[in-house]
């Protein structure tokens, strides 16, 4: 039996972002609503501490996993111009 995993990082934003901010503030529009979630989108990437990341943030995580991929890959940046 293989066990279902693909779904599991969003299902978890979303139950944060519900438990964190949604179910705490009452919106009187749909704007207000899209407006908070991509505010706690921005906060639950590049503001918050996740446990399961040794409490680090996830786009520092992600960054630091590029830089490391970069050297041990010797991957070199190119020119646009």
């Amino acid at each position: 039996m293989v066990e279902q995993t693909d779904n599991i990082v969003i299902e978890r934003f979303w139950r944060s972002a519900k438990v964190e901010r949604i179910y705490l503030n009452q919106y009187n529009t749909i704007k207000e609503l899209k407006e908070d979630v991509t505010d706690y989108m921005q906060f639950y990437n590049y503001r918050r501490f996740h446990e399961t990341l040794d409490y680090k943030k996830p786009m520092n995580v992600y960054y630091e996993s590029l830089k490391i991929n970069k050297d041990i890959f010797n991957i070199e940046e190119e020119s646009v111009a």
